[in-house]
């Protein structure tokens, strides 16, 4: 028997959210506060006593990571926020969504072209917004880890299972290694482009997975081992006849 789509923020949903916020604060958005302290300090005293031009390098060093900082609280602000004031789910085409996701997210980083097909069952009960923002995040990762010099692929193929939708969606960029995929889905934890050097915040994929969480669904990575070839992923959402 199927288990029944949940979309409600639980107490066991609240307790891991409260975890996952601590480790966050604990590790990743202290260390650029530090490194911004560190360098204000060094610049303190290299003011009067350095040539104008290094202890400005430090000042704007410690600027850079004051910037972080405030996207880093950004970004935890907006992942506290998702699970919060839904509203009832009602019938989404993922079809339809999918292709207005790619749009904007095309138009954001300035991308004229893109290879996109959807294939297979779209419509599922959900919550527009949250949904337009799942597929916008996995969308701008496809598009920013593409390989240099290729036009972004992205494919979506569903079927229907019981009382969901399972959607493979795959690219054809710089993927992640198995050893990778647990960071991957961790606040705060991006990979780097070996391509372009372009490094994310590292929001977006754990994100896209407390709102396929948040539908009683799920997101993973599907291990392809070591001859993968992009990024391959199992999204899991509640159907809709």
């Amino acid at each position: 028997m199927s288990q029944k789509p949940g979309f409600e923020f639980d107490q066991a949903d609240a307790q891991k959210l409260l975890a996952q916020l601590a480790s966050a604060l604990a590790h990743d958005v202290r260390t650029p506060i530090r490194h911004a302290g560190q360098f204000l300090d060094i610049y303190e005293s290299e003011r009067d006593s350095q040539p104008n031009g290094v202890a400005q390098e430090h000042l704007d060093t410690a600027k850079v990571s004051i910037d972080l900082v405030a996207e880093m609280v950004e970004g935890l602000i907006g992942y506290i926020r998702v699970g919060r004031g839904l509203s009832q789910p009602e019938p989404v085409e993922l079809k339809k969504l999918t292709e207005t996701a790619l749009s904007r997210v095309k138009f954001a980083l300035d991308v004229e072209a893109a290879d996109f097909e959807f294939s297979g069952d779209s419509k599922v009960l959900g919550h527009p917004v949250r949904l337009m923002e799942l597929f916008s995040n996995l969308f701008e990762n496809a598009i920013q880890f593409a390989k240099r010099d290729q036009i972004p692929t992205i494919r979506i193929y569903s079927t229907r299972t019981d009382d969901w939708l399972e959607l493979e969606i795959s690219d054809q960029g710089r993927g992640i290694r198995d050893e990778q995929v647990e960071m991957a889905f961790g606040l705060f934890h991006s990979l780097e482009n070996s391509d372009t050097g372009l490094k994310g915040l590292g929001i977006g994929l754990p994100l896209s997975q407390r709102i396929a969480e948040l539908h009683g669904g799920s997101l993973t990575v599907i291990p392809e081992g070591d001859d993968r070839r992009g990024l391959k992923l199992l999204l899991r959402l509640p159907a809709c006849d």
